[in-house]
């Protein structure tokens, strides 16, 4: 302190200081903490190597991990392993070019239970653009995801048996055709219909007549090969894709077993049932080219051929058989079964 020839102080020495300034500073970061600590939202903030620095409550409820659990460690701890590299590779380019990410992510919690999550990754700069770390947001919808599978299941598969339906079929219909004239294979669309359902309803009730059509069904989608297609068009009318043949005449020997399979008697509450199948085929491709439509009409017509000249066999479409109307058995190239 400095001071007059009289003793009077004239210049104290200090530090001036805006405490408004400060108590605004405390006050901001207080309620950061605040939103950090009580958000609905998952919260996790890594540093620039990807370990995590931080989380908040909500992470521990939604993950199930306790902060000491998770701080240090890399965010994959949480990987369910449905996505392939692809997936991860498209993220971290999002991150390095636009600085953020956002999308729908399995994960899976402390307990080994996946749960989709929608989440939002922010990469932090300072001044200098480097890469300070990264900031996870996220929150569940696994409920959401589950809702849409079974409203997207619902749209595409027969309520009764399972099966696909005709939705389904229209798809799988083109994306075989366009397969097989990509890859030079053979494609074979069976039309199946059965022989005296409408005596089993009639004699036994519509309730007997749905448990045949759901045994039954499940016969068919046992016979088929994974990559192969079972779909219900409605009644006692199913319809059958078999994509990746050599040759039209490998679909033979699967031809012969459905009609083995659907002439075997079911066991039921209301006795034995029996009905048997009538079968008509076509393949892809054609000179000249055919559309869908057209196809699933010429297996339609192979099997009313093969319904008419005795049923309990299946039929191949031939052009003669669609020339003639189907009223001949020179029109037909398919072969008779008899039980």
């Amino acid at each position: 302190m400095a001071r007059g020839d009289d003793g009077t102080p004239w210049r104290v020495p200090g530090v001036l200081a805006d405490l408004r300034t400060l108590h605004e500073y405390q006050r901001a970061a207080f309620l950061a903490e605040q939103v950090f600590r009580y958000t609905h939202e998952a919260l996790l903030v890594a540093d620039a190597q990807g370990c995590i620095v931080r989380v908040n409550d909500a992470f521990g409820r939604l993950t199930g991990y306790a902060p000491d659990e998770v701080l240090g460690r890399n965010p994959s701890l949480l990987a369910s392993g449905r996505h392939d590299r692809a997936f991860f590779a498209a993220m971290w380019n999002a991150l390095q070019t636009q600085g953020h990410w956002s999308g729908d992510i399995w994960n899976r919690r402390r307990d080994g239970a996946l749960m989709a999550n929608w989440m939002t990754i922010s990469v932090m700069r300072d001044p200098r653009g480097e890469v300070q770390g990264y900031v996870g947001v996220f929150h569940d919808i696994t409920q959401r995801k589950q809702t849409e599978a079974e409203l997207q299941r619902s749209a595409l598969t027969d309520a009764l048996t399972g099966l696909g339906n005709r939705v389904l079929l229209r798809d799988r219909l083109q994306q075989a055709t366009a397969r097989t004239a990509r890859h030079g294979a053979c494609l074979a669309v069976v039309m199946l219909d059965l022989d005296g359902f409408k005596a089993i309803n009639d004699t036994h009730g519509h309730a007997a007549g749905d448990r045949l059509l759901t045994a039954l069904a499940q016969r068919l989608r046992a016979l088929v090969r994974e990559v192969d297609t079972v779909v219900r068009l409605g009644g006692d009318e199913f319809v059958l894709l078999l994509p990746d043949l050599i040759r039209p005449q490998d679909a033979e020997p699967l031809l012969q077993r459905i009609l083995q399979a659907m002439a075997q008697p079911v066991d039921d509450a209301a006795g034995a049932l029996q009905v048997s199948a009538s079968v008509g085929v076509t393949h892809y491709p054609q000179e000249p080219p055919v559309d869908t439509d057209t196809l699933l009409h010429q297996a339609d017509e192979a099997m009313y051929w093969a319904k008419r000249s005795g049923r309990n066999r299946h039929a191949a479409w031939t052009p003669a058989l669609a020339n003639d109307g189907g009223t001949s058995s020179a029109a037909s190239a398919g072969a008779n079964h008899q039980p």
